[in-house]
Formats: structure tokens, C-alpha cells, sequence
């Protein structure tokens, strides 16, 4: 039958109706691992089904086909294979009804023994498998009651059905293993691309290949599109093809294979034609998002629906395969799906349409940002007022610290796509709200090259809008960052512009706060007499504010410079204020800090039990409110102590846990933490 219904039939006694196998098959190692432990579960009195998922272009077919031909001969019975088209709008869906009509003609059975009703033919065709082997390959169904009919009851048998729809009736009623196919991983993809165009090209043209993988997301019928007319037209060079996938507006017109199977418009085409009207509006609209993922909240902020109606739009578009739910309740669209969506948006919804959803998004990620941070950080300043949120506009709530925190921590990376896409919409006041916003997230977790690339868009912003202050403070952080990233000249030029624009705004706290950064980037190269200066300077200009936390943070710097320059009673005068004020404001952020200095200075005097104990309850606070930089650099002044006294095991740890945080961090001082512990004598000394 090969996907034919209807044929004319006979006594074939052995159907053997696999189609050919793709040419080209890549990876998907885990995937045959599993599909080998299914096929091997020989449970009594049950079939073994196993759907293959997953979206358009995926390669479901290919490797259903490549797996059943490679097993095929462990069938005695022969092999059966429909392609019911469930997805494919150019052809007309083969039916339950034809489909088993073809399966009996292909068993042997005489056109006028089939019986006319669907269930009496499905009983018939469960008794003709009932006691052989036979491999089935349902192909493209449109849903679970598609193939039921389909499903025989013999255990000699294996189906396996391909869907661009979740098949979750046919797990949770019909014993079904699911196996949800994702993007390829570079290398596969690689792989795939290597094998139809040869290796020798492949490795001739790297730099371009390299390209072309990342434009086709890892999408098994991009790369292969993209290969055929590398192979059918090898005057072209695979640069060229690169560059034609470069540009999002060209991209889906470069992944046309000039037929409805191979143009990938067309292919996403018939998922997004199944989907019912709200869906599809929220599927273009997220043509609107910058990615990575969004979640509910956002969803509905982007479409002005309720949070539970866009969680609905978010699961059926799940189901289908449009989205993926990489963790609970956070949906990703790949490139190649954000890019189809971004082409609907366009046609259907008209400019102020996509205008006022955008404004809605950002509303959204501003307002949400705000509170979270504030939440997380208490005492930190709001650079100005916000505005209120558009119309439809999803509040977030956060009920505690945690909650606040980890919400900062999985939308990082869409908050800094957000302050690019603020700036690119002309919504200036946003890009730099959110971007001073998040900040203090970014300086806390120690991710200093994203921290100056949203200060960069910050800052870009206020000058647009000729807005002074919101200068100031992008050229303070940019200049924290700088510092940070040991490139003390450009921190250095940024801390100064801050501290010009700050005296000219009268802002002490913010003159404060800079200052503040300069005595921190000063004591970084050694220069610590200069560090002490400027902590001076912002300790007495916080007190000018009446800003009590501010005074204490620039306290703990005071003690601590003058602990680097080995005048132990000094530091410890200045760290013990710092530390009342920090405790009387309840302030756990400058608090850790404080007892990390106050173990310095204690350390001085040779007073081992203080300093082990002020160090270890700064390690605490650090590890409870999420503190990651301070928490390194706390493990290396433990390690410093340990070491000191002799207990070389314990600085061994302090230190490799310290290094731990600063790779994981991409701290630029690695290299100096490594150089510590190969430093330590290897003996044990517990």
C-alpha cells in the first residue's frame, strides 16, 4: 500500500509495505536506545505501541522509518505502513475506515469478506493479527482516535505512530510509550549536514556550515532543504546560502524545496491551520517576543487575555507541538517557528495591533522586574517613577524573597532581550527602567557582560531622552561591571561621567554610590590608600542623605581598606559600626558583607575563633539570599584563614568551591583561585 488506500489487493501472504528509507539520518542516539528497550517489552496480552512526536520538520518519519527497517526482519509476518496525512492540508486525510480496508487487501483477505462498518472491520483485522508478528507504521496521524481502530491486540505485533499532536488518549488508554522528539544538537545537526554534502565540503567550508546550523535551529528538515540545494546546485557556494538565511524576512523563502513537503512555510503551515482562533492569535503574537520562553503571565500580557485563558492558548499550542515546555509553565518557540510567526503577525494583525501588543509585553516585564526587585532588594533606589501598565497588562505578585528571587533568575535571559526590544520600539523609558531594574540582579549573580550590555541599551535611552539622571546611573553600573571584568580604564571613564552628572544633579546618594565603586575598583589593583579615600567620601555623603544602609555599606569598605593596609584596630572600629547599622535596618546583603570584613580585621589581630566565625556567618547570608560573588570571595578569605592555620584540607575545599562559583560565573579571576590551590602542599592534616 506505501501510503495508497484503496489498492486492488490479493492473498499477499507477507505484506512487506515499508517505503523507502531516508538517505540521510543523523544522531538521535538516545531516541533508538529507547526505541530498542520498547520493542524489546514482550508484556503478555498487549501490543507494543510507541508514538514518535513532535513539531513540523522534526524528523518523526525519518526515524520511524529508519528504526522499523532496521528491525524489520524480526517480523515474520511482514510489515504494514499507511500515511494517514493528519497534518498535511494539501491532501485529504486517510481515514480509520480506508486505512484498515487497505491493511486487510495487504493480509490476504478478499475485498468481499471485509465488512462495510469500521468497528466489524476492526475486529476483523485484530483477529488476523491475532497470532502473527507484524511491524505497523501509522504515519502522520492527526490524533488518538485517528488510529485506534488501527491498534491490533497481539503481542507479536509493534505499532508505531508518528503525530505533530501530543498522542496523550493513546498513552493513557492504549499503553502507548510517547517519545517526544526535539531539535537536533549542533553536532547531530552537523552529522546530518555532513552526510548530504560530503565531509570534504563540510570541513572545506566550516565557517559557513557553522552558520547555516545555527539559521536552521537544529531542525532536521531546514538542514536537509538547505543541503538539497547545496547538492543540486554545487556552484553555489555555502556561504551564499548562509547569507541568504541571515536575513529572518528571507529566511523561510531560502527553506523552499519547491514542492509542499519541502518548503518549510508550507509545513509549519498546516500545524498553525489546526489550531482554533485565540491560539492562533496568540501563536502570531509571540512572533512579538524576543525570546528565549515565555510563560503565562507574559502570554496574556502580549495578547490582553486573562492568565488562565493564555495558559490554556499555551498548553494547545503545546499540544501541537508549536511550543515546547522546557520546564513547568515556561514555553520556548524555535527560531525557525519565532520566525514563521513573526511573517502571521505581520499579515494578519495590523501596525498599531503589534504596536500596542509589544507595549503591553514590556509593561508587563517592566512592572514584574520592579517588583521582584524590590522584593529581592529591598533598599535599592527606583531611577523614576513608573508608569502605569497598559490596559491588559498581567500583574505578578511576589509573596517572599525566594519566590521573588527565582523568578529574576529564569527570566534573566528574556529581560535582557526585552531592554533590546524597548530600544528598538522607541520605548526609551522602558529600556532604561528595566535595565536599572535588574541591575542588582546582574551585580548579585556576578554577570557582568550582561549586566553592560542592558546598561549599554540603558544608557543609549536616557540620552534620548535627554534624561540626566538615568545617565548617571547607567555609566555608575557600567563602570561597576567594568571594574569587575578587570578592564579598569573603561571603568574608570564611566565612574567619572557618573560622579560629574550626579555632582551636577545634587544627588548625594548617587555620588554615594559611585564613589563607593571607585574605592571597590581601586582596591582591586592594589591601590588601597586611594580605596580608603573614597570610601571616606561616600560614607560622608551617605550621611549627608540620611541614608543609613548606604552609610553602613561604606562603612564595611572603610574597615575593609584599612584591614588591606594592616590597621586592624581601625577596621574593626569601622566594620562593628557598619555592622549595627546593618543589623538595626535589617540589610542581610550588607550585613554579609560586613562579617566577611569583620573576619579580615579579626584575622589581623590573630584572633583565629572570631575570624572563622565572622567569616562563616557571611558564608551563610550569601548562601541564603543567593549572593553568588560575595559567596566566592568569602570561601577564598576561609581558605586564606584554614590555610593560615595549618588546616590544609578545609582550605583545599574553601577554595575549590570557590572556584566552582567564579567558572560557573565566567569570573575573570579564575585563573588567580587555580594558582591558589595548586599552591597548597599536598598532605593531609585533619
Amino acid at each position: 500500500m506505501t501510503g495508497q488506500v484503496g489498492s486492488r489487493g490479493g492473498p499477499a501472504a507477507m505484506p512487506r509495505q515499508l517505503p523507502l528509507v531516508p538517505r540521510h539520518f543523523a544522531g538521535r542516539e538516545d531516541e533508538l536506545r529507547r526505541l530498542e528497550s520498547i520493542a524489546q517489552d514482550t508484556a503478555a496480552g498487549t501490543s507494543r505501541i510507541v508514538a514518535i512526536e513532535g513539531s513540523a520538520g522534526i524528523g518523526k518519519t525519518t526515524l520511524a522509518l529508519h528504526w522499523a527497517s532496521s528491525i524489520a526482519h524480526r517480523f515474520a509476518d511482514g510489515q504494514l505502513y499507511v500515511d494517514l496525512q493528519g497534518a498535511d492540508l494539501s491532501s485529504d486525510v486517510v481515514s480509520a475506515d480506508d486505512a484498515s480496508y487497505g491493511f486487510l487487501i495487504a493480509l490476504g483477505i478478499a475485498p468481499d469478506r471485509i465488512p462495510a462498518s469500521l468497528t466489524e472491520r476492526s475486529a476483523l483485522y485484530r483477529s488476523v493479527l491475532a497470532d502473527k508478528d507484524v511491524l505497523i507504521v501509522l504515519d502522520n496521524a492527526r490524533d488518538s482516535e485517528h488510529v485506534r481502530p488501527l491498534l491490533p491486540a497481539s503481542a507479536g505485533c509493534l505499532v508505531i505512530v508518528t503525530s505533530r499532536s501530543r498522542l496523550t488518549g493513546l498513552v493513557a488508554t492504549g499503553g502507548a510509550h510517547s517519545l517526544a522528539l526535539s531539535l537536533l544538537t549542533p553536532a547531530d545537526a552537523r552529522q546530518l549536514l555532513g552526510h548530504a554534502i560530503g565531509l570534504e565540503r563540510l570541513e572545506r567550508e566550516r565557517s559557513a556550515a557553522d552558520d547555516i546550523i545555527a539559521h536552521c535551529a537544529g531542525l532536521p528538515l531546514a538542514l536537509s532543504i538547505v543541503a538539497a540545494r547545496a547538492t543540486t546546485r554545487p556552484g553555489f557556494t555555502l556561504a551564499a546560502l548562509s547569507e541568504e538565511l541571515r536575513d529572518e524576512s528571507r529566511r523561510l523563502d531560502a527553506l523552499d524545496g519547491g514542492d509542499s513537503a519541502t518548503d518549510l512555510r508550507s509545513v509549519l503551515s498546516w500545524s498553525y491551520s489546526n489550531l482554533p482562533a485565540d491560539a492562533a492569535r496568540l501563536f502570531r503574537l509571540l512572533g512579538l517576543h524576543r525570546g528565549p520562553d515565555v510563560d503565562p503571565p507574559a502570554a496574556a500580557s502580549l495578547a490582553a487575555v486573562p492568565v488562565a485563558q493564555a495558559r490554556r492558548m499555551l498548553i494547545e499550542l503545546s499540544r501541537e507541538y508549536l511550543l515546547t515546555e522546557v520546564r513547568p509553565g515556561h514555553y520556548l518557540c524555535h527560531d525557525l517557528l519565532r520566525v514563521y510567526a513573526a511573517e502571521l503577525v505581520h499579515a494578519h494583525d495590523d501596525e498599531q495591533q503589534r504596536q500596542a501588543a509589544i507595549h503591553r509585553l514590556l509593561d508587563h516585564y517592566l512592572h514584574a522586574t520592579v517588583a521582584a526587585s524590590l522584593q529581592v532588594y529591598q533598599h535599592r533606589r527606583q531611577v523614576a517613577p513608573l508608569q502605569p501598565a497598559q490596559p491588559g497588562v498581567a500583574a505578578v505578585q511576589f509573596a517572599d524573597h525566594d519566590q521573588a528571587l527565582d523568578w529574576l533568575a529564569t527570566q534573566a535571559p528574556v529581560l535582557l532581550l526585552a531592554i533590546q526590544q524597548a530600544a528598538a520600539a522607541g520605548l526609551d523609558a522602558h529600556a532604561h527602567q528595566l535595565a536599572d531594574a535588574v541591575a542588582v540582579y546582574f551585580a548579585r549573580r556576578g554577570r557582568w557582560r550582561e549586566m553592560i550590555a542592558a546598561q549599554r541599551f540603558a544608557l543609549d535611552a536616557a540620552r534620548r531622552l535627554d534624561d540626566p539622571a538615568g545617565q548617571a546611573h547607567a555609566h555608575r553600573n557600567i563602570g561597576l561591571a567594568a571594574a569587575e571584568l578587570a578592564d579598569h580604564d573603561e571603568a574608570g571613564r564611566h565612574y567619572q561621567r557618573a560622579l560629574d552628572l550626579f555632582g551636577t544633579l545634587g544627588d548625594l546618594t548617587g555620588a554615594a554610590q559611585t564613589q563607593l565603586g571607585v574605592s571597590r575598583a581601586l582596591d582591586k589593583v592594589g591601590r588601597h590608600r586611594e580605596a580608603l579615600t573614597h570610601a571616606k567620601k561616600a560614607s560622608d555623603l551617605y550621611k549627608a542623605a540620611a541614608d543609613s544602609i548606604g552609610q553602613a555599606n561604606a562603612l564595611n569598605s572603610v574597615g575593609w581598606c584599612y584591614s588591606q593596609l594592616g590597621e586592624a584596630k581601625q577596621a574593626l572600629a569601622a566594620c562593628e559600626a557598619a555592622l549595627i547599622l546593618a543589623q538595626t535596618n535589617k540589610n542581610r546583603w550588607v550585613e554579609g558583607a560586613i562579617w566577611d570584613s569583620l573576619g579580615r580585621a579579626h584575622r589581623l589581630v590573630g584572633n583565629y575563633d572570631r575570624a572563622s566565625h565572622a567569616h562563616h556567618q557571611a558564608l551563610g547570608i550569601c548562601r541564603e539570599i543567593g549572593d553568588r560573588p560575595h559567596e566566592a570571595e568569602t570561601l577564598i578569605h576561609i581558605g586564606e584563614l584554614e590555610l593560615g592555620a595549618g588546616k590544609v584540607d578545609y582550605a583545599r575545599e574553601a577554595w575549590q568551591a570557590a572556584l566552582d562559583i567564579r567558572t560557573e560565573l565566567g569570573h575573570p579571576d579564575t585563573a588567580e583561585v587555580r594558582s591558589m590551590l595548586e599552591s597548597i602542599p599536598r598532605r593531609r592534616s585533619r
